[in-house]
């Protein structure tokens, strides 16, 4: 008994010790490596690419946005004591 997703391509599932192979073989783009056809049996051997190269996230991690994130708190504190300055030293007017 094999389970499938939507598309029809059978999941690798254990039922008894009992393995159901996959139908296709994705690389790392997403690309088809190969494939059987519906309703075929056989099996797939097929060379797979390398990784592709890490993200910049890998080695910056969280920085960029902790820095984006402390300069507008330092922009927003700054702008409130300018203002709050502005305010103190305005000449007073009675009426």
């Amino acid at each position: 008994m094999a389970a499938t997703d939507p598309r029809g391509d059978a999941l690798v599932t254990y039922l008894s010790g009992k393995t159901v192979v996959v139908t296709g073989a994705n690389g790392a783009l997403g690309r088809v490596a190969a494939r059987l056809d519906p309703d075929t049996m056989g099996v797939l051997d097929a060379p797979l690419p390398g990784a592709l190269p890490a993200p910049p996230y890998a080695a910056l991690g969280d920085g960029p946005w902790h820095g984006l994130l402390l300069s507008g708190v330092l922009l927003l504190g700054l702008g409130a004591a300018l203002r709050r300055r502005k305010a103190i030293d305005a000449p007073r007017t009675t009426g």
